[in-house]
């Protein structure tokens, strides 16, 4: 447990907590607390709601960047660049298909698959799927993982 919670603040940079009152007005915030997401970072750009699954002792991040399209994307890509992510993340898996770019890691036993939208149904609102799991996928898995968790993403925003 103490492990995906330090995977979790090392990947999205946690910096302070906010109250669902201060997101954007075409996020429907009863819909993802009626999921079991919490919110967790709430900056000027971004927002990021949390779901934990004690079956699978997995969570899933999803982080929301608060832009126009063309930076958004650009943000979102430099966030998961193998160039700038520690050095004990171990790259497993890259790739793109017409939905997302997505890559996958493993970190201190924790498999971390990452999963960037290439379009939104809300042209200033691009999101990041991240699922970090005991459990290592197969390729076709992280693969197919791709539509569902970006459906979900999407499924919060009016």
């Amino acid at each position: 447990m103490k492990k995906i919670i330090l995977v979790i603040f090392l990947m999205l940079g946690v910096l302070s907590f906010a109250s669902p009152e201060s997101l954007p007005d075409y996020v429907d915030k009863e819909k993802f607390q009626e999921n079991g997401y919490h919110i967790r970072v709430n900056k000027s750009d971004t927002f990021t709601i949390v779901k934990r699954i004690e079956e699978t002792v997995e969570s899933i991040i999803i982080k929301y960047n608060l832009d126009n399209r063309e930076n958004s994307i650009r943000k979102a890509l430099n966030e998961v660049d193998p160039k700038t992510i520690p050095k004990r993340f171990k790259l497993l898996y890259q790739n793109e298909n017409e939905k997302a770019y997505i890559i996958s890691y493993l970190s201190e036993g924790l498999y971390i698959n990452i999963y960037v939208a290439k379009n939104s149904k809300n042209e200033n609102c691009y999101p990041i799927v991240s699922v970090v799991t005991p459990r290592k996928l197969s390729e076709k898995e992280i693969e197919e993982a791709t539509e569902s968790l970006l459906n979900e993403a999407e499924s919060f925003l009016k």
